[in-house]
């Protein structure tokens, strides 16, 4: 291979220099034709889960064929012979193998997604299956078959009739607790499922249901909650303990006394009755808990046992169930429409849709005369979630007093009677975003209009807004150039309104075209953000824009990381220090992380998990573009620009922690970390190792960071490959660096099997 080189400019030098100090005077080798490492590694990653991903599926498949067995036993149907019969000892196989991962649950969720239409996933298969770190749902499976297809043939046809079985018999949640130690068949697991399956069968037929226990023939009839509705989980309490009618009754009344006595109702204060008796600080001793629960409320709003559920969304969701008409996916659909994480990504067919939803909803509670704090809860929910709808959504939307079009695809849908209040809300945002246009293109000749949604936007009077435009326009002068001194002596009136005033200034940061500009502006907003009260919100604007499209890399993207990777720490050494670069040292930082705006990324980051994972594919899969192409000159981008990006977003990932963390890190461990790689041997010039030893020495320790059992043997292979890591290069300097990646990874494996053990 011809010999290219390219010697570094002084701004690369300056990041290297920061990096780690390497010499500035070695020069990167060109070479092509190198596989995507970060992608076949995250591709390995994504195999080892499928391992549990498989288990969960057959878990669910199991379960689901109680459902069959029960439709089957009833009037014959016209698909077919009944099924081979549900298994106890099958379902207890697949149920002790999921008992075995690391990081497990205490139970199986599977549960009505109600996602968007234009992710065209059928509405009869568009459950989610949750265990601890694990999930799976169609489009998962999808992936899945790529990557395991020829293993498993019938993986798509497998879980689209589990979920088909779960949508014709009416489940919108399942829980199914594990077997204590997962080590047997529990016969109350086989008893609940069993009423389970046949409880809507046995309400429309006003009918028990028949059951065997310990050899013995049963039966139950369907217990009613406290509004009278029959209610499968009370039942399957009256099964498992043998309380009959009566003896359910008394029960009911005694724990609608005990919460009564404290001031509140059942709806006020718990998810119905069930979740009331097993809160009851004696009954909760004595009984029986189901080890399934079937439609509980509950789960329709959280998705972890252990997670905490605020009053206020335990009224929305009893509301939702009994007062919003229609079958069990729409009120997961009117839920999702108040509580849903994907508004950044829905179309405009989509945002017409919850838009009737949360007019449905606002005008039940109004008519119902709900308490104001709930009502208010909702509406900043909802509120929250239109800030997220991409502004060129509203281009779609025509707004009149009688109703509100919505155009798609060429084709209009028209909402009719949709409530005051939302209908007030669709057309202030329709404004804004009209409004924001003109700022993102500098075009700062405000009409009155904009004026007055500007000031509704940040909640000050019109004569405030009009001070706010002419504060940011002071920060520029006549030649578009950026005004440090004045930006930082407006900081404490732009911290006033934190998260409206950073999302128009993140905008002016990716328009300002000098460099010296963009660092200045870039180490002002420091000052800002020690002046925020919830960083998070800033740091959903980061987040957004960074996946915005995962298939692109903006220049931006380094600074979105960077100004993300500040935003999620209480404690920020950097402030007053030039910088274009996270120190490695953050690293360190546990107590000073911003817990609340870390979790609030997680889950942004969990919810599209894919997303952000094709984004670190496309940096990396540049990055490697970027090693070839540079000598001759065709880099789309500069490669130290992508290591730096790179970096960042890995620390980025090790401070705010999560399961897709781990996939990233865990990754790009494994790509570098292996000495063997054509990543290193492609070239006989060794001059771009040291660049690539010390990136992977950053990993580690982000990975190390996490104590992730894991990674655990992924960090032990380093070790082992210890000799073929000294013969990557020569001399003192590498040498100390192998040293270095060795001592990071001992560390680190260290930590990962004390966090295993206990």
């Amino acid at each position: 291979m011809e010999k290219n080189t390219v010697t570094l400019d002084e701004e690369a030098e300056k990041l290297f220099r920061e990096l780690d100090g390497l010499d500035s005077a070695r020069k990167l080798e060109s070479f092509s034709e190198i596989a995507d490492l970060l992608a076949s590694c995250l591709k390995v990653e994504e195999e080892r889960l499928d391992k549990w991903r498989v288990h969960l599926l057959d878990a669910a498949c199991h379960l689901s064929s109680y459902f069959a067995d029960a439709r089957n036993s009833g009037a014959p149907s016209p698909e077919g012979p009944p099924t081979k019969g549900a298994s106890i000892d099958e379902l207890s196989i697949a149920l002790k193998k999921l008992s075995k991962m690391p990081n497990a649950s205490e139970g199986i969720l599977i549960k009505y997604q109600g996602r968007p239409k234009g992710q065209k996933i059928p509405p009869e298969i568009d459950y989610g299956i949750q265990f601890g770190d694990i999930a799976l749902d169609f489009k998962i499976a999808q992936a899945m078959t790529e990557r395991i297809g020829r293993r498993m043939p019938d993986l798509i046809e497998r879980i689209s009739k589990a979920f088909e079985m779960f949508f014709e018999q009416g489940v919108n949640t399942l829980f199914v607790r594990l077997p204590e130690k997962g080590l047997a068949a529990d016969p109350k697991l086989q008893v609940s499922l069993h009423i389970a399956a046949r409880f809507d069968r046995a309400v429309k037929i006003a009918k028990p249901i028949e059951f065997a226990d310990s050899g013995k023939n049963k039966t139950v009839s369907p217990i009613k909650d406290q509004d009278g509705i029959p209610d499968a989980n009370l039942t399957l309490v009256s099964a498992l303990n043998n309380l009959g009618v009566e003896l359910m009754d008394r029960v009911n009344e005694r724990i609608q006394n005990w919460v009564q006595s404290s001031g509140d109702s059942i709806d006020d204060r718990h998810c119905g009755l069930f979740e009331a008796i097993f809160c009851h600080p004696a009954l909760k001793k004595k009984l029986v808990k189901p080890p399934v629960e079937l439609n509980n409320v509950k789960w329709l709003v959280k998705d972890k046992e252990d997670s905490d559920l605020s009053w206020e969304k335990t009224v929305v969701a009893r509301h939702v169930v009994s007062k919003v008409s229609g079958p069990p996916e729409k009120k997961t659909r009117v839920l999702k429409s108040v509580y849903g994480e994907d508004y950044r990504k829905i179309g405009s067919e989509d945002f017409g849709e919850r838009i009737g939803h949360v007019s449905e909803l606002v005008t039940s509670m109004e008519t119902d005369k709900m308490d104001k704090k709930v009502q208010d809860e909702v509406m900043e929910n909802v509120r929250s979630r239109f800030e997220e709808v991409r502004e060129e959504i509203f281009d779609d939307l025509f707004i009149s007093e009688e109703r509100i079009e919505i155009m798609s695809h060429g084709k209009p849908t028209i909402l009719d009677k949709v409530n005051d209040t939302i209908r007030e809300m669709v057309t202030f945002f329709k404004g804004r975003a009209l409004m924001r246009k003109k700022i993102k293109t500098m075009n700062l000749n405000f009409t009155k209009a904009d004026y007055e949604n500007l000031a509704k936007d940040f909640g000050v009077p019109v004569k405030f807004a009009e001070k706010i435009i002419s504060m940011f326009s002071s920060c520029f002068d006549k030649k578009g150039r950026f005004q440090r001194a004045t930006f930082e002596k407006n900081i404490p009136a732009f911290a006033k309104y934190e998260k409206k005033v950073f999302d128009i200034l993140w905008h002016f940061l990716k328009i300002i075209q000098d460099r010296k500009d963009r660092v200045a502006f870039l180490n002002s907003l420091q000052h800002l953000f020690v002046n925020m009260k919830h960083p998070e919100e800033a740091l959903k604007v980061l987040l957004n824009d960074i996946v915005q499209d995962p298939t692109k890399v903006e220049y931006y993207d380094r600074n979105a990381f960077m100004l993300a990777n500040l935003l999620v720490r209480t404690y920020n050494q950097e402030l007053g220090v030039d910088i274009e670069i996270t120190p490695e040292e953050v690293l360190e930082v546990r107590k000073g992380i911003h817990r609340k705006a870390a979790d609030s990324a997680v889950a942004m980051i969990e919810a599209d998990s894919e997303i952000f994972l094709n984004k670190i594919r496309t940096i990396h899969a540049k990055l490697i573009q970027a090693i070839g192409a540079e000598a001759a000159g065709g880099a789309e981008m500069p490669l130290r620009f992508l290591l730096a990006l790179e970096r960042e977003a890995c620390m980025f990932f090790s401070l705010v922690e999560g399961n897709t963390a781990k996939s990233v890190l865990r990754s790009a461990v494994r790509g570098y970390g292996d000495p063997d790689a054509d990543l290193y041997s492609a070239s006989q010039d060794p001059s771009y190792v040291p660049m690539l030893l010390l990136h992977l020495r950053t990993i580690i320790r982000a990975l190390g960071r996490l104590e992730d059992p894991g990674a655990v043997e992924l960090l032990t292979d380093i070790r082992v490959k210890e000799a073929m890591f000294y013969r990557l290069g020569s001399g003192s300097q590498h040498e100390n660096l192998v040293v270095k990646i060795m001592e990071r990874a001992q560390v680190a494996a260290d930590a990962a099997r004390k966090k295993a053990e206990g």
